[in-house]
């Protein structure tokens, strides 16, 4: 049996390529374009607050952040909750990029005869650096305890 039907042409977004940091030049498809052009709409309205990218391992999020924020790395802040994280990111990017904790001024209140590693509490004793950044990119997101979010 055969089944002829219309063929529907899809819109194409036109070919997006990047040059990597190796000068390796890579094309990214059309949903990478799109988060592209979501993230540029993000930084050019004022009103917006937040602006998620999400994806599996090795589906270009930080190739798509690092495009976003081009021309923004002077007012700009790559931040995760561990150092490893922001040691990836940072990698990734080609950014400078700071822990969490750094960013927000946190220091790890040490009680020697209380210390829970598991149960780490943490006060402002340096300078919160949030508000020297127009944009702050965080990483890891899903790794955020519920007492950091409270802060």
């Amino acid at each position: 049996m055969q089944i002829n039907a219309p063929i529907q042409e899809q819109e194409s977004i036109e070919p997006y390529y990047i040059q990597t940091s190796e000068g390796k030049q890579i094309q990214l498809n059309d949903e990478q374009v799109e988060a592209i052009s979501i993230g540029l709409n993000f930084l050019s309205d004022r009103n917006k607050k937040f602006f998620c990218i999400s994806g599996s391992a090795g589906t270009g999020k930080s190739t798509i952040l690092k495009e976003i924020i081009k021309g923004w790395e002077r007012f700009s802040c790559i931040t995760a909750p561990t150092h490893e994280a922001v040691e990836v990111i940072g990698v990734m990017t080609g950014l400078k990029a700071e822990t969490l904790h750094k960013l927000l001024g946190l220091r790890p209140d040490m009680d020697l005869e209380a210390f829970d590693s598991k149960n780490m509490l943490f006060s402002q004793l340096g300078k919160n650096g949030m508000l020297e950044y127009r944009l702050i990119c965080v990483d890891e997101a899903s790794m955020i305890n519920d007492a950091l979010l409270d802060i």
